[in-house]
């Protein structure tokens, strides 16, 4: 029997080849979509209907889904915002007491007064020193972090642009 319906389609194929040519393609292409398009139509507009609610159902989940990560970013980012503010914040007084030193030391006295201690004028420098070196470690982490803060927030616009269209 499957010899037989093989056997059948190899002819109707090459039947339509010879009576087509190149164009059998093209031809069987149009039929079907015909024959799909036929089909769909006659489908009831209730099933359809139905169909579209379950469809949407299924989105319900990868919706809040999304919007759970976006909600979870958004805190991420805030919380990297007050961060990325208080060091902002801690270097600028790191700054000030690294200008204090300077200014001490350009003051040109041999002993410097610090919270009742007394020191000579080359532990204030080496102090500047370790500060500055410190500082430049610091500035360079907080603009990368600073890096990362806008990367993440032009990575979330996306995502908080789509949700809105839901």
């Amino acid at each position: 029997m499957l010899k037989k319906i093989l056997m059948g389609a190899g002819a109707a194929t090459a039947l339509a080849g010879l009576v087509f040519g190149r164009d059998v393609v093209s031809y069987g292409r149009a039929a079907w979509s015909a024959t799909r398009d036929a089909v769909k139509r006659e489908v009831p507009l209730e099933f359809q209907v139905q169909r579209s609610r379950t469809a949407v159902e299924q989105l319900v989940p990868a919706i809040q889904c999304t919007l759970k990560t976006i909600a979870e970013q958004q805190v991420d980012i805030e919380q990297l915002h007050r961060e990325v503010a208080h060091r902002g914040e801690e270097m600028n007084r790191q700054k000030e007491q690294m200008l204090t030193l300077k200014h001490d030391l350009d003051s040109g006295n041999s002993t410097f007064h610090y919270a009742s201690h007394t020191y000579g004028i080359e532990d204030v420098r080496r102090d500047l020193r370790h500060r500055f070196a410190r500082y430049k470690t610091a500035d360079a982490l907080l603009e990368r972090d600073r890096r990362i803060l806008a990367s993440r927030e032009q990575a979330l616009l996306p995502m908080k642009n789509s949700s809105t269209k839901c």
